[in-house]
């Protein structure tokens, strides 16, 4: 991230909500991400998942510079490199844990026999091989955070963006999901990037980025 800017608004009421966001986050990293409501780190989130642009500045993931990307380069790009975790979930009620978690796939143009077998494999590594046809409202709130993180990994993402991931789950649910993202850096090396209000969650976390008012006011394991 190069002096990132996020002005909403128009030119006669504009609201400036990253005021010149700077960091790098190398590869491999397990992060966490921080700061009272309305520090701008959810915004600084989705920027970072090209879910949203910047107003100015630079972000370079993976070595490629985000912002030369067209909507449908970015969708693509997206797609194949970042993976999503909701505090919601964003299951969608008619579809079966198999059917939740193979949809990104679907994307990918593989037939429905190859994505359904990712999605068993993915669902068995989170621990839920015996909930492949559990619908949402059969599930618990664990249970939920799980086929959503299922989801995230099945297109072998190579970063993985938490936004709240356990603030609608009891504590022991929490530190399963936690235990997750943990082995998935570990064992995968896969970049986990967790924003999060719980400050045990980001004092376990290898480096901290912590923000106020739109800026980055401390860096902790962070080059």
């Amino acid at each position: 991230m190069h002096n990132i800017v996020k002005v909403y608004g128009d030119k006669e009421h504009p609201l400036t909500v990253l005021h010149g966001i700077s960091a790098k986050i190398p590869a491999g990293s397990y992060c966490s991400l921080t700061g009272a409501s309305g520090s701008g780190k959810t915004t600084l989130m989705n920027i970072l998942g090209l879910i949203d642009r910047a107003t100015s500045g630079h972000l370079i993931i993976n070595g490629r510079h985000t912002e030369t990307l067209n909507d449908d380069e970015a969708a693509h790009f997206r797609n194949e490199t970042i993976g999503f975790v909701f505090q919601a979930f964003h299951l969608l009620p008619s579809m079966n844990a198999i059917d939740n978690v193979s949809l990104p796939l679907a994307y990918r143009g593989l037939s429905r026999q190859e994505r359904k077998k990712e999605a068993e494999y993915w669902l068995s590594m989170v621990g839920l091989e015996n909930r492949l046809e559990h619908y949402p409202d059969e599930l618990s709130g664990g249970q939920k955070q799980r086929v959503a993180i299922a989801r995230a990994l099945i297109t072998n993402p190579k970063i993985l963006l938490a936004d709240e991931p356990t603030g609608n789950l009891d504590s022991q649910s929490a530190s399963e999901i936690i235990s997750i993202f943990e082995n998935l850096n570990q064992e995968l090396k896969m970049t986990v990037l967790i924003v999060t209000h719980d400050p045990s969650i980001a004092q376990n976390c290898k480096s901290q980025i912590i923000m106020k008012d739109g800026l980055i006011i401390d860096q902790v394991g962070l080059p």
